[in-house]
């Protein structure tokens, strides 16, 4: 559905005629609720029998009327022509029509205009019955923009992308949508984009530059962007989010793959419902809606679960978060500054140290600095109080300690310890070495799911760029269906492709054993190309392969070469009933639940018995038991007839009854967890 708000210059003739159709009692009482009131009526001759079409005029002038109007994008060009059957119908005159596309919540307040004004007869609840009210959901956020009806060239497009600090990816794609042999119409989408960075609004800059490139080719209907971000597990069979998507066809819907609820982003499996959900309003929608996932590689969100949901339905190009100079860091910078509400106050006391700089280190640069000035340069008094609060510190610098905080995981922690030293000392050696050798630090993790695999190989990259061994922290996980093209000639370039976006970072393959699955794809080239793009990159990018260990050593033998380009082995260990006990009592922190110890007691019973259940060592069952204890403690309490709301520790306190759940450990599956923090 497409949204307009229409300006319509109207000359006198054509309001006298539509007078002279009311009463001169009503001209005389108000005469723009008249005279709206009679041209609506004529709107719902024109259009009512029309499903999902919304035609209301909502102002009145001598000069103009104003009119809004919702419709399917297919039959958006209509507007236009029913607008002037309506006017014509009452004078054969001339019209001049403005037609300007707005968001859903400013369609929805000028119908409420409308029907608080009385200027139409049936249009009270008129929001609920078109199921445009999607926008108000505790399940997730949603917010609107209309990008610019600005022409861009191919070269205005590159000149942009360049000062967003947009990677190759990007620009390669620019190529693509403005080639001469595409038409310069809508068709349907044939391919949908995931974009990847550190920062969120980092990857929507570039989301909005990629939506207007594809507009000015004719390649959307509709200007508007619906960004749902904070999805929360509880957003599954939303039929609010069933109508955006309904409501976005013609449009483009940017998803912001990040776990909201504090500590999901560890526990992937609680989202598993909600991928499923959106896959099935993705596949349905995929002709219609342009979907654009969004990466925020700091976190650990859903991005592969989500991807490979959807990876048979749609193609996906990925496009990774571009880097740059100190030089282009600095044009950046200008830019945000000069677009920003603090323009007047830019200056270049921002210093550029690192002769490197990804685009969300400089927007976050950019967010500091507009802190700073507000205080420093506007409201200065402010320069004058401490207004520092003590935050825990999320930062690259911590990420060694985080690793080392992490529970269980000993052996793992120490091998890790000895890889980081001898890598420094590597890079030292380096340094008084005249010949051209480089020591292999390819590696291979290998473990039952929720193991900790992915989390580890985060750390290990943001630790050994701090320590400068990789010159950045990019962390580009991939599974089979990333590798391994679905026609003949795609799968080596799309090998190729993510080892260039790993450039300088580390390049992670996820359940690597899935590559020699013998199905009579193209598995061998995908493992051939990336032996050979492992000796290209040896200098710049670490590969790191995780699966099974069982299934392993069968990737291994499918090429010698492989085998031989592995500096290191290192197998993550199932958690252990006390570790499965130090992760519980974490969720129950985070949640403010306390335990009693007879039920703490229950507890660690029943993580010994599930220690000793084939493949299980996850963390998914700690969450499981918490949440069925809670439901239990939640029965226990009606039950006992508890009403007190000062007794607050009673209502966020486990007891032994609780625990009782002896057909959890049963009917637990395979699952996934990654990794938990003490």
């Amino acid at each position: 559905m497409l949204y307009y708000e229409l300006s319509i210059g109207i000359t006198e003739e054509i309001t006298n005629a539509i007078a002279e159709k009311c009463s001169a009692a009503s001209i005389k009482e108000d005469k723009e609720r008249s005279l709206l009131r009679k041209l609506n009526d004529g709107a719902a001759k024109q259009v009512g029998e029309r499903e999902g079409t919304v035609l209301l005029f909502s102002e009145y002038t001598p000069n103009a009327v104003t009119a809004v109007a919702g419709y399917p994008y297919t039959d958006a060009s209509a507007v236009n022509d029913d607008i002037k059957s309506i006017l014509q119908a009452f004078a054969n005159q001339k019209i001049k029509i403005k037609k300007t596309e707005i968001t859903v919540d400013c369609f929805e307040n000028r119908i409420e205009h409308i029907a608080d004004m009385n200027y139409a007869r049936i249009v009270r609840n008129l929001s609920r019955k078109l199921k445009f009210d999607y926008t108000d959901n505790n399940t997730y956020q949603v917010r609107q923009s209309i990008i610019s009806t600005d022409k861009l060239s191919y070269q205005d497009a590159v000149s942009k992308a360049e000062e967003l600090m947009a990677s190759g990816d990007f620009t390669e794609e620019l190529k693509r949508i403005y080639s001469d042999n595409h038409p310069k119409a809508f068709y349907g989408h044939p391919v949908h984009y995931k974009i990847s960075a550190d920062e969120a609004n980092t990857a929507f800059e570039q989301a909005e530059l990629l939506t207007r490139c594809l507009y000015c080719n004719g390649r959307l209907k509709g200007r508007r962007i619906d960004r749902i971000n904070k999805i929360t597990p509880h957003c599954y069979d939303e039929v609010d989010m069933r109508n955006l998507f309904y409501h976005a066809m013609g449009g483009t819907v940017v998803i912001e793959l990040a776990a909201h609820e504090a500590g999901d982003s560890n526990y992937a499996s609680a989202y598993e419902q909600v991928i499923e959900f959106f896959a099935s309003l993705i596949k349905k929608y995929a002709s219609d809606v342009l979907v654009i996932f969004v990466e925020i590689t700091k976190m650990q969100g859903l991005a592969k679960k989500f991807t490979s949901a959807v990876a048979d339905d749609i193609d996906i190009i990925d496009i990774q978060e571009g880097s740059g100079t100190k030089e282009t860091a600095q044009k950046y910078m200008d830019y945000l500054m000069n677009k920003s509400k603090l323009a007047q106050f830019s200056s270049d006391d921002i210093v550029f140290d690192k002769e490197k700089y990804k685009a969300s280190e400089v927007r976050r640069m950019f967010n500091n600095w507009t802190k700073n000035s507000l205080k420093d340069k506007i409201y200065t008094e402010y320069r004058k109080q401490n207004l520092k609060v003590e935050q825990k510190d999320e930062s690259k610098s911590d990420a060694y300690e985080k690793l080392m905080n992490m529970v269980g995981l000993n052996e793992v922690k120490g091998v890790i310890d000895n890889i980081i030293c001898a890598y420094k000392m590597q890079k030292l050696r380096n340094g008084y070495m005249t010949s051209d050798f480089s020591q292999s630090r390819h590696m291979i993790f290998t473990g039952n799911p929720g193991s900790a695999k992915t989390t580890v190989a985060r750390l290990v990259a943001e630790i050994l760029n701090k320590e400068g061994v990789l010159e950045n922290e990019s962390f580009v996980e991939c599974g089979r269906a990333d590798l391994i093209g679905k026609f003949v000639g795609w799968t080596a370039p799309q090998v190729k492709q993510k080892f260039r976006q790993a450039q300088g970072g580390i390049l992670f393959i996820d359940e690597a054993y899935s590559l020699v699955d013998d199905t009579g794809s193209f598995a061998d080239e995908a493992i051939n190309t990336i032996v050979q793009e492992m000796e290209n990159h040896r200098d710049d990018v670490i590969v790191i392969f995780a699966g099974y260990p069982d299934k392993m050593k069968e990737f291994m033998e499918k090429n010698e070469g492989l085998k031989s380009r592995i500096a290191f082995h290192i197998n993550f260990p199932d958690y252990t009933s006390d570790e499965l006990m130090q992760i519980f009592k974490l969720m129950m922190s985070e949640r403010g639940y306390s335990i009693t110890h007879a039920g703490e007691k229950a507890a660690l019973k029943l993580f010994a018995q599930a220690e000793s259940v084939p493949n299980f060592g996850n963390g998914r069952f700690a969450r499981n038991v918490l949440e069925q204890s809670i439901m239990r403690q939640s029965s226990r309490l009606v039950r006992e007839g508890f009403c007190d709301a000062e007794k607050k520790e009673m209502l966020f306190r486990l007891q032994k009854e609780d625990l009782e759940l002896s057909s959890v450990v049963s009917k637990e599956d395979k699952g996934r967890a990654i990794g938990f923090l003490a």
